[in-house]
């Protein structure tokens, strides 16, 4: 699937505790006692992706409206980076 087609969800949302404020998250993994900080770009996606599914066209024009910038192809590299990060702690999984 492309990765603009791709859907992502929250991984374990049962296991995962987190605190927002202002531009910034601070999160808590159950399953690994891990805690991870994420920035307001991060924090920008993580918390799309709670709200439900979403895809990757959906997350870029959301970022870049939260973020105040243009939803171009620097702001579609971000966000597959955010992604990649999120993924690789196990905090979002693809859908489906």
């Amino acid at each position: 699937m492309a990765e603009r087609e791709q859907y992502w969800t929250v991984e374990a949302p049962q296991a995962l505790a987190w605190f927002s404020w202002d531009t910034e998250t601070v999160l808590y993994d159950e399953r690994s006692g891990d805690i991870h900080y994420f920035d307001e770009a991060i924090s920008t996606i993580f918390e799309r992706i709670v709200q439900g599914p979403r895809s990757f066209d959906d997350l870029v024009i959301f970022a870049a409206d939260r973020l105040q910038v243009v939803a171009d192809s620097e702001m579609e590299a971000m966000v597959s980076e955010i992604l990649m990060i999120l993924r690789d702690k196990q905090v979002v999984t693809p859908a489906g």
